[in-house]
């Protein structure tokens, strides 16, 4: 996974732009963020078999209860 663009990144929320490539080809992004932890959307296919996708999720502190010092 390499991002590409952060569009927002706090302790409340995470959101980016990410190009994510898998080295098998039946691994898919939905089994690596289920429902519960983030919102995935899929924005274009390369050609490579790479994707890029829109990913906005709770911080893992935030998911955990802790908290992020600034």
């Amino acid at each position: 996974m390499e991002v590409l663009h952060f569009l927002r990144f706090d302790h409340e929320e995470v959101a980016l732009i990410a190009r994510v490539e898998f080295n098998k080809p039946n691994v898919s992004i939905e089994e690596l963020f289920g429902d519960d932890l983030a919102e995935v959307q899929l924005l274009e296919q390369e050609k490579e078999g790479a994707c890029i996708y829109f990913i906005k999720a709770k911080p893992p502190q935030a998911t955990r209860g802790g908290s992020i010092s600034k």
